[in-house]
């Protein structure tokens, strides 16, 4: 199975080392500490922009 993900995995890391500045290799299974800080911030700003529009959900 190790072998299997070094093959898949092998051109992104290929393009990394090529194009080191502008790329970034998300992990397979697509979900990262990046991400999930993404959707945090995400979340913060809808919050903010609900209360800002006096606008409520329920819990």
């Amino acid at each position: 199975m190790a072998h299997l993900v070094c093959l898949i995995m092998r051109p992104a890391f290929v393009a990394q080392q090529r194009y080191a500045d502008c790329t970034y290799i998300m992990p397979l299974g697509g979900s990262s500490a990046q991400g999930a800080l993404g959707y945090v911030s995400a979340a913060a700003e809808i919050a903010s922009q609900a209360t800002q529009e006096g606008i409520e959900f329920d819990a």
